[in-house]
């Protein structure tokens, strides 16, 4: 009976040391499975390369190829994990292909359960492992609680997963062909509308190096999400800021008729209060406005796919394991 074949793709700067600890780990979650693996590695401009070496000498059973891409420069980890899910469309067969982080955050013992969940949706799903309960501290959680209320309030989505997942081969070319793939990952795969669900995982710890994620990065990788739905968000802040002029408008109705017709007193700084805010709204919606109009007008030029450009981002691939299986 064939084996089916997992790929397993992640991206890593400065931190070898942590994916030459993972790999092992991952083959033996693949042998408990009877699975066969296939792991790309986005070397995403790493100026220190030490632990790669460790790989060469790797003891794996169920591991047989691993292939390192090493990009010209840096370019952010949804950029490298684009160009990795492209190449792998491209040039590497398999039956599923698994994405996951490579400072060991992302446990191995769920890509078997990952794989199961596909295959109960027929190949017709991307699973995704939402963490169940977040390990970080009360900071981080209390910020992430506010950016996922804003994603669900802006976009009318829930946000809950990260990387890991599990792609069917079926889909990886829809996949590698979505613009948004550069910018966010799960946010590019809602916008694009593909099937997806979710299995519950709880977080990993690291155990070499520190994480490269600090609070600029975290908050431009927020932003970055917002960015693939702009045209929604500018959409519904154009509605809200429409309510809410017709609504002041109302109250102002309101006024200048008790000012005329009654003889209750006016306070008289309300109508200053009342000005003010019909500048603001009217802002909100010339700025909203203008917003919605340039991105529809951009959406007129064809979007570049990570399919069509991947290989312009590979420096040099290199091969750290080839074993041939009868």
């Amino acid at each position: 009976m064939k084996k089916d074949k997992i790929v397993v793709l992640m991206a890593t700067y400065n931190d070898w040391e942590s994916v030459a600890e993972l790999v092992p780990k991952i083959d033996n979650e693949l042998v408990k499975n009877d699975l066969s693996g296939h792991i790309v590695i986005v070397d995403d401009g790493s100026t220190d390369v030490t632990g790669r070496t460790k790989l060469l000498d790797a003891q794996l059973s169920s591991i047989n190829h691993i292939e390192c891409l090493e990009l010209y420069r840096n370019q952010g980890n949804q950029r490298a994990n684009a160009v990795g899910i492209a190449y792998c469309n491209d040039t590497v067969v398999g039956d599923y292909l698994i994405l996951m982080d490579s400072d060991q955050e992302d446990k191995p013992k769920y890509i078997p359960e990952l794989i199961k969940a596909c295959a109960s949706y027929d190949d017709r799903q991307i699973v995704f492992a939402e963490r169940s309960e977040r390990s970080e501290g009360w900071q981080f959680k209390f910020f992430y609680a506010i950016y996922q209320k804003l994603y669900n309030i802006l976009t009318g989505m829930k946000i809950s997963i990260g990387n890991f997942s599990a792609i069917p081969y079926v889909l990886l070319a829809r996949v590698a062909h979505i613009s948004e793939l550069w910018s966010h990952y799960p946010a590019a795969i809602m916008r694009a509308k593909l099937p997806f669900s979710t299995i519950c995982s709880d977080r990993g710890k690291r155990t070499l190096g520190i994480s490269k994620m600090s609070t600029v990065p975290l908050l431009l990788h927020a932003l970055s999400g917002f960015a693939v739905h702009a045209e929604i968000i500018g959409a519904r802040i154009l509605v809200t800021a429409g309510v809410f002029g017709i609504i002041t408008l109302c109250v102002v109705i309101g006024l200048v008729a008790i000012r005329l017709f009654t003889d209750l007193p006016i306070l008289g700084w309300t109508s200053q209060i009342i000005g003010m805010l019909i500048i603001i709204i009217f802002q909100i919606l010339i700025t909203a406005g203008i917003m919605v109009f340039l991105i529809i007008a951009g959406r007129m030029q064809p979007a570049i796919a990570p399919a069509q450009v991947y290989s312009n981002f590979i420096m040099k691939k290199l091969t750290l394991l080839c074993r041939n299986v009868s």
